[in-house]
């Protein structure tokens, strides 16, 4: 963890590159920003139905939650505050990618697994488990991949 009055910089310069990203995408996509005392929140909705919507939340208890798509992780640790436009660059350009792993004969969830590509090429991943399912291995798996497009589409060429 950052000593308090530097994470707090970074925090406020990350927060400030965030508001620049919505607002200049608030032609493709809608989005709602909220702050307090202990966070600060973002929610994009992208105008393309098959763009990905996520919400970020960063708290000044140096954790965040996240939902993208229909996928929620809460209370995870930020490592590198500047991780987040990155992160949310990625998600507008469509590189997400949602992993879902079920069972084979009764279509049970057991994972579902989000993978974002950002631009250097580096991934952030984090999965939701079935806590029902878990240490069982007396099933087969099928794998069912979700792809996104990104929130602004290139003109087609003339």
């Amino acid at each position: 963890m950052l000593a308090d009055e530097k994470f707090r910089t970074r925090l406020n310069a990350t927060i400030m590159t965030l508001r620049a990203f919505a607002e200049g995408l608030s032609d493709v996509a809608r989005f709602e920003l909220t702050e307090s005392v202990v966070a600060w929140r973002l929610s994009m909705a992208p105008n393309a139905p098959s763009a990905c919507p996520f919400e970020l939340v960063l708290r000044s208890d140096q954790q965040y939650d996240i939902a993208i798509a229909t996928e929620v992780f809460e209370d995870r640790r930020i490592e590198d505050v500047e991780i987040f436009p990155r992160l949310a660059e990625a998600i507008a350009d469509g590189r997400v990618m949602i992993r879902r792993f079920a069972s084979a004969a009764t279509g049970i969830d057991h994972s579902r697994e989000v993978v974002v590509t950002l631009a250097d090429g580096r991934q952030w991943s984090a999965t939701n488990y079935n806590s029902g399912l878990l240490g069982r291995d007396d099933f087969d798996l099928v794998e069912a991949v979700r792809h996104f497009v990104p929130y602004r589409r290139a003109a087609p060429i003339r």
